[in-house]
């Protein structure tokens, strides 16, 4: 199926949802088990106020959250499930790539609200074991004290300019190349290509994406390659002299919702799924995190933001799939 396609043609990831009355079996459920325990990768500011809007709705249920990189969420996973532990309910993030081994180890089970029936199909898995919240969207951005915005990028290729060299960062994620060597966008031998000509810009390579963004304002380089817009747009409202480059196509990935087959409060955790893909949800994480739906007509941030541009949405099962060259982009890159 072709996946780099204008975003004025494509449907919404998750289109408004009104927030329905729960099953009262659920609430009456959730009333009884009093808790959930919720694993993220947001950070413990925004996770509380995603936590404190959901209890406007559900103040009877105590939701305890524990951030973590999604590597070390997953990791956590595996612990608990070797140690036949079943302490934690829903996660967003540890590593989309690796669900389908959570899956086939029986850690996982299918799960379904209302809202998941309107989220694109780019964002949820078929077999009904994930669906992604909100998203990341991925461009190149500048420095405004280093680069004037006559000579700012308008385009990938404009990063692989000898007069960048040495001015430029690419992040220790390598996972944006693999999305965009998907099949219909670039494919792999465009990458690996470009890949190779960048780094004969001599970019520094730096552990993270906020740290990127962070080191960028702070004028340790004229451009990132690869950074999250929503960290970019958050800088700048506070005035920091940094922009982004409006290219074709810009890079979807997106953290994604799990249930634990074993989840010791599964009625709590329907009432968490369904009020976040409620429109309710959806809006509070939009505006609480900066990254939510950026597909067409959502109306949220990013989607204003990118509109007009082309995307390429991540394909999870073929970032799985092709581990290996993720491997070998981060050999041409000197990080491994």
């Amino acid at each position: 199926m072709k996946i780099f396609i204008s975003l004025g043609l494509l449907l919404l990831l998750i289109l408004p949802t009104a927030q329905a009355a729960a099953p009262d079996s659920r609430i009456e459920g959730a009333k009884r088990e009093k808790r959930l325990v919720w694993w993220a990768t947001l950070s413990s500011t925004e996770a509380n106020e995603v936590i404190k809007r959901f209890n406007r709705r559900y103040p009877f249920v105590d939701v305890e959250h524990w951030r973590a990189t999604g590597e070390v969420i997953a990791e956590k996973i595996w612990a608990e499930f070797h140690a036949k532990r079943h302490t934690w309910d829903v996660v967003l993030g540890g590593e989309n790539r690796k669900f389908p081994d959570l899956i086939k180890a029986g850690i996982l089970q299918k799960w379904s609200v209302p809202g998941r029936a309107n989220v694109h199909k780019q964002g949820k898995d078929p077999n009904g074991y994930w669906v992604v919240m909100g998203g990341n969207v991925i461009v190149p951005a500048y420095n405004t004290t280093l680069v004037p915005s006559s000579q700012a990028p308008r385009s990938w290729e404009d990063l692989l300019d000898p007069k960048w060299k040495g001015k430029l960062a690419v992040t220790t994620d390598v996972k944006p190349w693999v999305v965009l060597a998907q099949p219909g966008a670039w494919e792999k031998e465009k990458v690996r290509k470009y890949i190779s000509r960048l780094v004969a810009n001599k970019p520094q390579i730096i552990n993270g994406h906020t740290q990127a963004v962070a080191l960028l304002a702070a004028g340790e380089f004229a451009i990132a390659a690869e950074v999250y817009l929503y960290r970019v747009r958050m800088l700048m409202k506070k005035g920091a002299p940094i922009d982004w480059a409006r290219v074709n196509p810009v890079l979807f990935t997106g953290s994604a919702f799990i249930l634990s087959k074993n989840a010791p409060h599964p009625n709590a955790a329907y009432l968490w799924l369904d009020w976040i893909f409620s429109d309710e949800g959806n809006k509070a994480v939009d505006e609480i995190t900066g990254k939510g739906n950026p597909f067409p007509g959502s109306g949220t941030q990013q989607a204003e933001a990118i509109k007009g541009l082309s995307y390429v949405g991540r394909d999870d099962g073929y970032v799985y799939q092709n581990s290996e060259f993720a491997n070998e982009l981060s050999r041409i890159l000197g990080i491994q």
